[in-house]
């Protein structure tokens, strides 16, 4: 990354009378990686002008794109996200980051994409094997599956969009555990601040909606519902 750039672009902004918070939109993680001087520097002017808390502390945010796992798929589709690293570093390049970023509270959202054009159920275990790990390491990431999308204007416009029912049951673990651990990270504060009768009625409207709908519905709604529910039925 361009240090003296961005350390000009900030200054810029802190030198505007009457501002009172700045937030970044998305960050790479690669270039956190490879300049964590600059990334500090970052991440403590962003948290100071922070306006989100979590968990009672003062933290910033940012989207990041995590989207696979795969080194396989990175090199395939996406081999400029880990420069100057190799995809083969991708995995570790992804926490190494994310750990480095939550030491200066500062938090990400990771989207992580399913059914990338050529996935096999061995791609989406490595995405997996990434997401356990994040989890093992008690990161506090917000994690976003997403089903991949051939937008018009990327080189995968013309690829095709797989459904839900197309899915594989590793993919589907991989929305299931995202929302599992989005649940157990970012629930317990929610929910602490709610009053006890919504806690209650929060918890007989889950169980209603998925014994009338998930329960009984499609085989991916149901994997993923299941592992939802198990992590709320802990907070409520």
């Amino acid at each position: 990354p361009n240090r003296e750039a961005v350390e000009a672009l900030f200054e810029a902004l802190l030198s505007v009378k009457g501002l009172n918070s700045i937030q970044v939109t998305h960050a790479n993680l690669a270039a956190v990686n490879a300049d964590r001087e600059l990334a500090r520097y970052v991440a403590e002017i962003l948290r100071e002008k922070s306006s989100y808390t979590l968990h009672g502390k003062q933290v910033a945010t940012v989207e990041v794109g995590v989207e696979t796992g795969s080194p396989r798929l990175l090199r395939r589709w996406m081999a400029g996200k880990c420069k100057p690293f190799k995809p083969e570093d991708w995995p570790d390049v992804v926490v190494s980051s994310l750990s480095f970023m939550e030491d200066y509270e500062w938090v990400a959202l990771c989207t992580i994409l399913v059914g990338l054009p050529g996935e096999t159920d061995e791609d989406a275990e490595h995405t997996i094997r990434l997401i356990e790990e994040i989890r093992s390491m008690g990161l506090r990431t917000f994690l976003v599956p997403l089903i991949f999308v051939p937008l018009g204007t990327c080189s995968l416009r013309d690829e095709v969009l797989k459904s839900f029912n197309e899915l594989s049951q590793r993919q589907i673990d991989v929305f299931a555990l995202c929302w599992e651990h989005n649940v157990k990270v970012w629930g317990p504060g929610f929910f602490k601040s709610q009053p006890y009768w919504a806690k209650v009625g929060f918890k007989l409207a889950s169980k209603l909606l998925y014994r009338l709908k998930y329960r009984r519905g499609d085989e991916w709604r149901r994997v993923i519902a299941d592992r939802v529910f198990d992590a709320l039925k802990q907070l409520l």
